[in-house]
């Protein structure tokens, strides 16, 4: 059997760690059987399959662009061009180039090809997810369950449950809702008297913390109660030495409140002794200590003690004044220590029992909620992330077991390498490390690549202690008793200048003295010494053999440094320098020497980033940023998708106004200025109730005063909204609005568009309803990539920005604040767990804490600048308030200071590179466009733009022009395709004769001559239907005597005149129900449904539905409103009253009551 190892690779910033790691897989895969995983499962022991090589990497991003890498190279290999396979950098691991000969490599081009799915590089998240899925019956979860990596997915839908379970009549729930908004209004920070919000924030905060507490870790036996902690049989009760959390604290608050009290009562008690003492004996003390004594003795056992330096005095000696001194007695002196130790205490234990009941409510709640997410869990087929470890582990350590899990994956795993290790949490190390154990048993190897100068998520649960603490790792080690450790010595991304400034500035911390002053700088002088020292400790391991070698070639000389001290007496002043000094850097410096593309502004936070981002649009410089890049932020994608809930429901007027005036997409192409529609818009609004020229609704008026621009353009999708799916009708809108020629720029955005609402329509979301749902859920998240071409600034964070490479990086800030909004922590008094903010009263804890955040900013400013190629500008931030509260600030100076830069003074290192020269022949192209999508989203609508609209000049407006034939959706298509559902078989039903009905409905305008007005509304109707009608002589003729019959009438003039079609009523639970005609002249309100087919009760009822909701809307009573069902088909009126006894509908009423025939296939305009 192979030697198993276990090996650590210590990679600094630019040191190679990705190009290492693949030529590490690519090694491994030269000494790989090519068989596929599942037949070497079969084989004899020794040796590894290739699907048995797990790489696993941090993002995404990482995985993806490794998976490039390995085929990258096997082809260069394949190609024989081994100048190219061995271009780059790193300094350990052999790709084994003698072992590539081309026809091997081409060989495992083939095969990865053939099987890339086998291909096992993939990110931590997937890799547990995978392991739960093993197991997903045994945990009670559905097998296709999806993580959940946003919580807004999941604390949603509970918060609602737990509010609503709190109304209906949960006294303890509203109790405890009632509490916890009287703790957010009387004893936080909250700003206001609207508690909502912040509720919400506490909440989901207490939620995660509850999750990641092992709240949930235990899962539910299959087929359990609604109760996931039941006392049935557990199987993974035997995991071997990792114990349950049990997540937030059921705390007795009434315990806790009695121990405050007690705690206050002391504290009182030798207030008055001492107090008595001082009077009995007339010694004269300071009164700023009579004045202190008075406010303990007032002071509330609910309320923090102030500070005061008489709690931190000697004795008692050291508050008396000159002629007293000496001369209190031994009682006078043990009453004085009595009573600092009390208030002291009261301080301290009393204080952290205050903070944790404060909180206390609130993890009632939190509790509350997490009892539901198993059944949420359930029904939705969601899993929270920070369950996934916590499921992974008990999967593999309980009774299911490692080989368990190899069977079911159908394969096993002989290597594991991962990336990225610094930022892995313990839950995600507890559920890999028994997979390493097995890898090693096996002959195989464990390598884990990081660099924990570069650990900067330690708040989302990364431990870079791991990164050691794995080499004394007892179940590894006892495999593999001596671990091999390597260092990637060189830095390949930046240039000499660069490199050699920050050896200077972050090698300096590899000394535990020099990091203690660093840290102290920036942590104050209230951490315990040992505190201090073990955190300094830390550091200098983090930072041991920072300094780099830079390679030598010509490339990597030359570089700039340039470090710009700027203060501000407060943050508009100093905002508006920075904004100065950004503008000279960029339009007289950078915009000279460099596109823009090779320019990055790296910041703390998001606000930061769209203050830059506003600056550098203001200047006229392209610029990208996180935000830029969401779809829901596009103008473009805000339109369209207002155009969609428009289509989807007519009477939405706001949706309507969007798209009318919306530039992007009808604004520019209509001819109707937004000045024009405004004013249209306040002529209307400014229209008395009897103006004979609206008051039909929005829709209605816009469609008689702006004709033209309404048949042109909007129209024929309102005609056919109900007979596309969503990316149908999305694709024509983009074509028909001529977006790929109006706006080329927004290609990107237009193609991610489209990928989305096919992707959605291909998991079942196939009308515009549901794809409108799942945008309001979801596409918030969805983003467009970063195009790599695109000739913009990017602007990002600095946890972005790990991993990332630019010629040239400017952090225009360094002075953001410490965080005030301490996090939620479980901690013990007295041996007995309790729920607080951390706080100092937490003692060790609370500083250890603040150490860490502290190491973590210096692991911060390390990432940011040591992304730099070829520039490094840096903007060394200040204000009054900055000074006493930013300890990045702190760190910075002390680190400058350290390697004697004069933090005052502007500093230079390196040279400013030449202007570049005018671009010729290839370097004067312009950036490429984006590539064409995959082959597996259908075309894009910009491959196919329409013609002009004919009759239309360039300049003239759309209300101008005459299109000899009208255009319509999918018009290039047959007319029967517009029904993208291949399986049904088209025939002519009662339902879409429904439909034809409803269409020439539409198009019936009374004029007093009931046979020509019926046949005129039947020939539009019909032509304006999109669906093939047999007989349509014959049809017309039958639609034409019914449309009569119903125009002759007595009552149809009065419907006509005074109804408003499809009018819309919401019941009590939000549902939407929409009348045919509603008819309202002042005095009564009539609902008239037209029906086809023949008469039934469900009529009647759905109509007496409709007048309980109007009757109780307007406060008329049943008096006041009436129904008529006009059966078109057998010529009658039937009457409909409301009963007494008739109320609004319930949840379950449908949204949309049947058109016609009862039947909710189809569009309702």
């Amino acid at each position: 059997m192979p030697t198993p190892t276990l090996t650590q690779i210590k990679a600094s910033a630019g040191s190679g760690k990705t190009y290492t790691l693949t030529r590490r897989f690519l090694s491994l895969l030269a000494g790989a059987r090519d068989e596929d995983g599942r037949a070497c499962a079969l084989a004899v022991e020794g040796g590894h399959c290739w699907p048995d090589i797990l790489a696993v990497t941090f993002t995404n991003k990482a995985a993806s662009e490794m998976k490039e890498r390995v085929i990258r190279l096997l082809k260069e290999h394949a190609l024989a061009d081994p100048s190219k396979a061995g271009k780059g950098g790193g300094d350990s691991g052999d790709s084994g180039d003698g072992a590539w000969p081309p026809t091997r490599a081409a060989r495992w081009v083939d095969i990865i090809l053939r099987r890339y799915g086998a291909l096992n590089i993939r990110t931590i998240d997937s890799l547990l997810t995978m392991l739960v899925r093993l197991a997903a019956l045994e945990l009670s979860l559905p097998p296709d369950f999806e993580p959940s990596f946003s919580p807004d997915e999941y604390f949603e839908p509970l918060y609602d449950l737990i509010l609503d379970r709190a109304r209906r009549g949960d006294a303890q729930l509203r109790d405890d809702v009632r509490d916890a908004c009287r703790l957010l209004l009387f004893h936080t920070d909250l700003k206001g008297f609207t508690v909502g919000a912040g509720l919400r924030v506490r909440l989901s905060q207490l939620l995660q913390l509850h999750l990641a507490e092992g709240g949930m870790s235990r899962p539910a036996p299959f087929n359990a109660g609604p109760d996931p902690f039941n006392d049935g049989p557990d199987p993974f009760d035997e995991s071997p030495g990792i114990p349950h959390r049990g997540g937030l604290p059921d705390v007795d608050t009434d315990a806790l409140a009695a121990r405050l009290v007690a705690i206050h009562a002391d504290m009182q008690d030798a207030t008055a002794t001492l107090s008595r003492i001082l009077a009995e004996e007339q010694l004269s003390a300071a009164a700023t200590l009579h004045k202190f004594l008075d406010k303990c003795a007032e002071n509330s056992a609910f309320s923090p003690l102030s500070k005061s330096v008489y709690l931190e005095k000697g004795g008692l000696d050291d508050c008396l004044l000159k002629a007293s001194k000496g001369k209190g007695s031994d009682d006078a002196r043990a009453a004085f220590d009595d009573w600092r130790d009390a208030c002291n205490d009261f301080a301290v234990r009393g204080r952290l029992i205050q903070r944790a009941l404060q909180v206390a409510p609130l993890a009632g709640l939190a509790r509350a909620m997490a009892a539901h997410l198993p059944d949420f869990q359930r029904r939705e087929g969601k899993l929270p992330q920070p369950l996934i470890p916590l499921h992974a582990r008990d999967v593999l350590n309980g009774e299911f077991g490692v080989s368990e899990a190899f069977c079911r994956m159908g394969t096993r795993l002989a290597h594991v390498l991962i990336d990225e290790f610094q930022d892995t949490s313990r839950d995600q190390w507890a559920a890999i490390e028994p997979l390493a154990v097995e890898c090693l048993s096996r002959g195989g190897g464990l390598t884990w690549v990081g660099d924990v100068k570069q650990a900067i998520y330690g708040w989302r649960g990364g431990d870079s202690a791991l990164f050691d603490d794995i080499l004394a790792s007892p179940a590894l080690t006892a495999i593999v008793p001596d671990p091999k450790q390597e260092t990637l010595p060189r830095n390949w991304r930046s240039r000499a200048a660069i490199v050699q400034h920050n050896n200077t500035v972050f090698a300096q911390l590899d000394d535990p003295l020099r990091a203690r002053g660093v840290l102290s700088a920036m942590l104050g002088d209230k951490t315990p010494t040992h505190v201090l020292d073990e955190a300094a400790a830390s550091v200098a391991r983090a930072f041991a053999g920072a300094a780099q070698g830079v390679p030598d070639r010509a490339s990597a000389q030359g570089g700039l440094v340039r470090i710009v001290p700027l203060h501000g007496e407060d943050n508009g002043d100093l905002r508006d320098k920075v904004r100065q000094q950004l503008r000279a850097l960029f339009l007289d410096d950078l915009a000279a020497r460099r596109p823009w593309r090779d320019v990055a502004v790296l910041v703390r936070k998001n606000d930061e980033s769209a203050l830059v981002a506003s600056w550098l649009m203001d200047w006229g410089v392209p610029v990208v940023t996180e935000n830029s890049l969401r779809l829901a932020d596009h103008p473009l994608v805000t339109q369209t998708v207002a155009l969609l809930a428009f289509l989807d429901y007519p009477p939405n007027a706001l949706a309507l106004w969007e798209v009318l005036t919306g530039a992007e997409l009808f604004g520019g192409i209509s001819g109707l200025s937004d000045r024009t529609l405004r004013d249209w818009l306040a002529d209307r609004c400014a229209r008395p109730a009897d103006d004979p020229r609206g008051g039909k609704g929005l829709l209605a008026d816009f469609r008689a005063a702006f004709p033209v621009a309404w048949e042109t353009w909007l129209a024929p999708f309102y005609a056919r909204a109900g007979l596309m799916g969503p990316y149908d009708t999305v694709r024509e809108i983009f074509e028909h609005f001529r977006v790929a020629q109006r706006h080329p720029e927004d290609i990107g955005y237009v193609r991610r568009f489209l990928e989305v609402v096919h992707n959605a329509e291909s998991r079942g979301l196939t009308s515009l309803a549901t794809f409108l749902e799942f945008w309001v859920e979801s596409g918030g998240e969805e983003k467009v990539p970063m195009p790599e071409a695109m000739d913009a600034v990017r602007v990002m964070t600095m946890h972005k920005s790990k991993g990332l490479e630019f010629p040239v990086v400017v952090i225009p800030f360094h002075h953001q604040p410490d965080r005030t909004d301490p996090p939620l922590v479980v901690d013990e008094l007295d041996g007995q767990p309790l729920l607080a903010p951390l706080c100092p009263e937490m003692g060790d804890r609370y500083h250890h804490a603040q150490a860490a955040a502290a190491a973590e900013k210096l692991h911060l400013l390390y990432v940011g600048w040591t992304r730099p190629v070829d520039e490094l500008h840096a903007y060394v931030t200040s204000t009054p308030f900055a000074e006493r509260s930013s300890s990045l600030l702190a760190g910075v100076r002390a680190l400058l200071t350290g390697c004697d830069i004069d933090t005052g003074q502007e500093y230079v290192a390196g040279v400013v590179p030449p202007a570049r020269e005018e671009a010729t022949g290839e370097d004067a192209r312009e950036a490429p466009q984006e590539e064409a999508t995959a082959q597996t989203v259908p075309p894009v609508a910009s491959q196919a733009v329409p013609a002009p609209v004919q009759g239309m000049k360039r300049g003239e407006s759309a209300d101008q022009a005459s299109p000899a034939a009208p255009w319509r959706p999918m018009q290039w298509l047959p007319r029967l395709k517009i029904f993208r559902n291949q399986l049904e078989e088209f025939t002519f039903t009662e339902r879409r004769r429904g439909m034809l009905v409803h269409a020439c409905l539409e198009q019936l305008r009374l004029t007093g001559n009931p046979d020509q007005d019926a046949a005129r509304a039947v020939a539009h109707g019909m032509r304006a239907f999109p669906l093939p009608v047999p007989e349509p002589e014959a049809t017309a003729t039958e639609l034409t005597a019914m449309l009569a019959w119903l125009a002759a009438l007595p009552q149809a003039e009065h419907w006509f005149t005074h109804g408003v079609p499809e009018q819309s009523i919401m019941d009590a639970q939000g549902s939407i129900h929409r009348t045919d005609l509603m008819v309202d002249d002042g005095q009564t309100c009539t609902v008239v449904e037209w029906k086809t087919g023949r008469p039934s009760d469900d009529h009647v009822a759905q109509v007496r539905r409709y007048l309980g909701l109007l009757a109780d809307a307007t406060g008329r009573g049943p008096t006041g409103v009436r129904g008529v069902l006009v059966y078109l088909d057998g010529h009658t009126v039937q009457p409909v009253e409301l009963r007494t006894a008739d109320a609004p509908p319930q949840n379950d009423a449908p949204r949309n009551d049947a058109p016609l025939n009862d039947s909710s296939e189809g569009h309702r305009p």
